[in-house]
């Protein structure tokens, strides 16, 4: 994570409005996984008042692909009477060069950037999750960046955010087991191609 020289008064900003929002509602369905998640329009709308009220603003875009086919996307958080910012990077594997796997990948960095910044929960499915409750870990983002993998190199990549992320049991379990079904496809892909060219 970058910023600026200064940010006493972001540091501030952002803590009032981290506690200040609720949780972003699962809006969205994947039905290959049969799960359901916050999407981007979910997040947007969950931290908008937050950060209006805090004099906070983000600014997204692509910073680049990757010789490794995966994409950067920078994230810059503003506070605007101060000038003061902070910035950090998000990358994910790409699947293949469509420029709708493109776009995708694009939104899921920008949902999940959003989400780590201003430590944002997710609500329980009913919409009704109790102030006081803990916050269901949002595994979508990460299930869909294992399903995107497209060589073992970028799922190692997407092991290691699973790893170092934290999060409760059942979620790192759920994680784990879809990455080894991804790796055990991944590994018979490997294996036909090598035999294929012998």
């Amino acid at each position: 994570m970058r910023h600026s020289e200064i940010y006493k008064n972001i540091a501030a900003a952002v803590t009032a409005a981290s506690n200040a929002i609720t949780g972003a509602k699962k809006d969205g369905k994947n039905p290959h996984y049969k799960s359901t998640y916050a999407t981007l329009s979910s997040v947007i709308n969950a931290s908008n008042k937050a950060l209006h009220d805090n004099d906070l603003s983000i600014q997204q875009e692509l910073g680049r692909i990757t010789k490794n086919q995966t994409i950067i996307v920078v994230t810059r958080l503003t506070h605007g009477e101060s000038g003061e910012w902070i910035e950090t990077d998000t990358e994910a594997p790409l699947k293949n060069k469509d420029i709708h796997v493109l776009m995708s990948t694009f939104t899921y960095c920008r949902r999940n950037a959003i989400s780590a910044l201003l430590n944002m929960p997710v609500e329980d499915d009913d919409g009704n999750k109790s102030h006081d409750a803990k916050p269901e870990f949002d595994t979508e983002p990460l299930l869909q960046s294992i399903e995107a993998c497209a060589t073992l190199e970028q799922l190692s990549l997407a092991g290691n955010v699973i790893k170092t992320t934290q999060m409760d049991n059942a979620a790192k379990n759920k994680l784990r087991s879809a990455w080894n079904i991804r790796k055990q496809s991944l590994d018979k892909a490997q294996t036909a191609e090598t035999e294929a060219d012998t």
